[in-house]
């Protein structure tokens, strides 16, 4: 393949960044000498303004899907596994960034004008067909697919566009675009709350849809390229794939844009199932993240206009990582996950708009669209990896309830990104840390102490972690016990407990050590019902190879999340089957019930023995029964 085009590659010139970072802005302005307007003049920032509205409703309305994703799971798919739901958040994202390379390509041909007018218009549409969805493939097409590919160019225009019109103040261009993704994801997140709340999940579709369509179409004209669309001599032109600049900054987006769905998605879920809180609070936090990134993305754009877009790149990514490891993962409290969305939507949510600005600095701005959208590509296949990856973990390690490992996963995907943008700095600077080296002495040492500090409290808040949880079971002297009542038409799961110490001054021991002489010393224990689940059809319907999967995990899910954690190992399962299951033949019971017994002990950690996985017979029944009562008549 031919040399690097010599447009992309960055030459020596005069940077408005002086001495601060060994970056370079192209001198690549007097391409747009034709046009009727001024670099950084009225009409430049009425461009940004446009700009900002369509990220507003593009990456805004993707950033409060997390509000129908709460939905999704907790009402209208109840019983279907998260990472099923996900897929539609997942794809939506994909298609909005993977799509960033066929606008880069059209926007060489076409007018950006029309374009963007014919994306927001199918945006609307699609949001107006998922209103019709009833099963979750379909709302993969419409909400998903569909939605994602038509928001997709008026998106990568309204970020990208802006960029030929300002460069004296680059930054803070972009940070007003990417802050209507803040604006948008507030007020659309709230809207949507409101609108399923009152007229339905239906209605608020159609509701979004319509006033999407407006406002992208509306001002689509605003969008206006500097540079008039020419066909170029190469439509596709990978070679600036093979430049070290871009591999470098490709990387670092690959790991630090796919994380910045997560909290979004996963939030609203985490304080309904861990903290036991209002489908209110999720949207609250989505509301956090997009409003603390209004004044993160301003702080960035401000900051990377002084101090250089990699540097604050490198902070901003750690500050995130910071987000999730220091404070969402040791900390299981509403303040805590406030803190943790706060601080990832000033840092986390920033993180898009200055890969695009470093990116411009590297390779100007007469062909941005274009190179942002190779850079949105890898994103969309992180985006898709991740979302996955993490809400697999969920289902699977974390049993639909237990977030450490997603938080722990995120988290360390920012870490790596961190790394990857050091060494990147590094191998820009002409100088060895020559940012670095021009701080004066008592700042390196202030530096050094904070980076400390941070590590410290990342150490200090997971040893907190440890000890709340040890705090939390100790002296628990209670035991648990689970019972699962599988009939005809579903099963059911039961979580009992009972003190295994002392009451009221009566020694509670076990039958096994009280001998005949202190035989009215001893006395049942107070059982108490924690709680229950019930699944449906009945354990009969199912064979060997879903049972486990389909009909015992949404059971045990349940326990795992109400028993303590320090109590799994001593907590017994028990399972009895009955009408149902006795007019199946034996072998295939022995097939049923040898397969759920096997799925509970290689996905839990319960005290499970295959012996208790059985049928019960209608004399059990009817014993079961006659001992229930008695007890419950204290007889």
């Amino acid at each position: 393949m031919a040399e690097v085009d010599k447009r992309l590659a960055p030459v020596p010139s005069a940077s408005t960044l002086d001495d601060k970072e060994d970056e370079i802005i192209k001198p690549d302005f007097d391409e747009f000498a034709d046009s009727e307007h001024e670099e950084d003049g009225w009409y430049a920032w009425l461009v940004v303004l446009a700009g900002c509205i369509q990220a507003m409703i593009t990456l805004g309305a993707s950033r409060a899907h997390g509000v129908y994703q709460e939905y999704y799971v907790i009402d209208e798919f109840a019983h279907a596994p998260t990472a099923a739901v996900s897929w539609i958040g997942s794809v939506q994202n994909t298609m909005l960034n993977l799509c960033g390379v066929f606008v880069g390509i059209l926007s060489q041909i076409y007018d950006a004008r029309i374009m963007c007018a014919a994306g927001a218009f199918c945006m609307g549409v699609s949001f107006i067909l998922a209103s019709f969805s009833t099963q979750i493939w379909q709302l993969v097409l419409t909400q998903g697919m569909l939605y994602g590919s038509a928001a997709s160019f008026p998106y990568i225009l309204g970020v990208t566009v802006p960029l030929q019109w300002i460069r004296k103040r680059r930054g803070l261009a972009l940070a007003v675009v990417y802050m209507g993704s803040g604006v948008g994801g507030m007020w659309i997140s709230m809207v949507t709350r409101a609108c399923i709340d009152s007229v339905g999940r239906a209605w608020s579709n159609r509701i979004l849809g319509l006033v999407m369509m407006a406002l992208g179409v509306g001002l689509a004209p605003l969008i206006k390229a500097r540079r008039p669309a020419r066909r170029p001599s190469k439509i596709l032109d990978f070679s600036v794939v093979r430049e070290w600049r871009f591999v470098f900054i490709a990387a670092a987006s690959f790991f630090s844009m796919g994380p910045n769905t997560i909290p979004y998605i996963l939030m609203p879920t985490y304080v309904a199932d861990v903290l036991g809180q209002s489908g209110k609070l999720g949207s609250t936090l989505v509301t956090i993240i997009n409003v603390s990134g209004i004044f993160g993305r301003f702080a960035a754009g401000v900051l990377s206009d002084r101090f250089g877009p990699v540097n604050m790149l490198i902070i901003w990514t750690l500050l995130a990582a910071y987000s999730q490891l220091g404070i969402w993962l040791p900390f299981r409290s509403v303040a805590a996950s406030i803190a943790s969305a706060a601080l990832f939507g000033v840092t986390g949510s920033s993180i898009v708009g200055m890969i695009l600005n470093a990116l411009s600095h590297q390779y100007g701005v007469s062909r941005i669209t274009y190179i942002s959208g190779l850079i949105y590509m890898t994103y969309s296949l992180s985006s898709l990896g991740v979302v996955q990856t993490t809400t697999l973990m969920l289902d699977t390690v974390g049993h639909g309830t237990d977030y450490t490992w997603p938080i722990v996963y995120t988290g360390l995907l920012l870490v790596v990104a961190t790394v990857i943008l050091i060494v990147f700095r590094i191998k820009l600077s002409r100088k060895l840390l020559a940012f670095w080296r021009r701080w004066p002495r008592p700042r390196r040492l202030a530096g050094v102490l904070a980076a400390l500090a941070l590590v410290a409290l990342c150490a200090l808040a997971l040893w907190a972690r440890r000890l709340a949880a040890s705090d939390a079971t100790t002296g628990d002297s209670r035991r648990f016990g689970i019972v699962i009542d599988a009939g005809s038409s579903g099963s059911r799961l039961m979580v009992y407990a009972w003190d295994a110490g002392e009451q009221s001054g009566n020694h509670t021991r076990e039958p096994s050590t009280v001998s005949a002489t202190d035989a009215p010393a001893w006395r049942l224990p107070e059982i108490q019902h924690v709680g229950e689940q019930k699944t449906t059809p009945g354990i009969s319907t199912f064979d060997a190879a879903r049972v486990g999967a389909a009909h015992i995990k949404p059971l045990l899910d349940y326990a795992y999340a109400h028993i303590p954690r320090a109590q799994h190992a001593g907590t017994p399962v028990t399972l009895l089957a009955t009408a149902g299951m006795r007019l199946v033949p034996r072998a295939q019971q022995r097939a049923v019930l040898g397969a759920a017994c096997a799925y509970a002990r290689r996905n839990y950690g319960f005290l499970v023995d295959c012996a208790a996985f059985r049928v019960a017979s209608g004399e059990e029944e009817g014993l079961f029964g006659w001992i229930a009562v008695n007890y419950l008549m204290r007889a």
